[in-house]
């Protein structure tokens, strides 16, 4: 293979980069803002969503200050339960 000259020569496969833990706490979080979204949707069982939207949003935030955790699940949960906090 040709390359130009000055060029840099390619370079083999990379090593995958390193992944982070998973994020227990942030599915935790995912799986309670919504089961409360599908509860707050339900006009006969609308308290029951009302509770676990704020316990599933306080879940979210502590699961996104923890050092060296994915962060994907607990920005997924901050967003399902401020779809319906806000109204």
């Amino acid at each position: 293979m040709y390359t130009a000259p000055g060029a840099p020569a390619p370079q083999g496969p990379q090593p995958p980069a390193e992944k982070k833990p998973r994020n227990i706490l942030g599915l935790i979080a995912l799986i309670v803002a919504g089961i409360g979204f599908i509860f707050a949707c339900i006009p006969g069982a609308l308290i029951l969503g009302w509770i676990l939207l704020p316990i599933g949003f306080i879940l979210a935030l502590v699961s996104l200050f923890l050092p060296g955790k994915a962060k994907n699940l607990g920005i997924i949960a901050l967003i399902v339960s401020m779809g319906l906090l806000h109204e």
